[in-house]
């Protein structure tokens, strides 16, 4: 039988974020390396909060495939760059035009957001704890509250569990 946990950073082959705020879904791809990063050169994709779930985990599927696994020194060349940071006022800017909010606060008070990873065999859905306007930090490392898929679950399956994930959030802001 397969344990469905990912033990250590090394297993993980892809990641997403994705968030929700009551009234979309944005799921954003990452890169993988010394430190976690929204992958600059990857498009966001926003959905209706009423998508359906087939729909919402095919999403982080293509979320995945736009994920990376980059050296340290990449890391290091993009995060002096500035792309990082542009893509994510970038991101804010989009986001409140889309969805007609005034202020980035409007946007992301309610966000809540779960941090999924992918391996060979699992799909983890970390839920975060939502500490600043900003800013998310996981609940635990290995607590009741991340789920665990195979990764050859359904779209329908992860897209559920995406959804459950959500719902198990904290937040100091809300």
């Amino acid at each position: 039988m397969i344990e469905l946990k990912i033990r250590s950073k090394a297993e993980i082959k892809a990641k997403a974020e994705v968030g929700f705020n009551g009234d979309f879904f944005q799921i954003i791809p990452y890169s993988i390396s010394m430190v976690n990063y929204v992958e600059p050169s990857a498009a966001v994709c926003y959905l209706a909060a009423d998508v359906g779930n087939d729909v919402l985990g095919r999403s982080v599927r293509l979320a995945f495939d736009e994920s990376k696994v980059v050296s340290p020194e990449k890391f290091q060349e993009v995060f002096a760059s500035g792309k990082i940071q542009e893509a994510a006022r970038e991101r804010v800017k989009a986001a409140m035009q889309k969805y007609g909010y005034k202020s980035k606060r409007e946007l992301l008070k309610n966000m809540m957001c779960c941090w999924i990873s992918m391996s060979e065999t699992v799909v983890q859905i970390k839920p975060t704890y939502h500490k600043t306007i900003d800013g998310y930090s996981g609940i635990s490392v290995n607590g009741d509250e991340i789920l665990h898929l195979p990764s050859s679950a359904t779209d329908e399956e992860i897209g559920n569990a995406v959804r459950e994930g959500i719902r198990r959030c904290t937040s100091a802001i809300r």
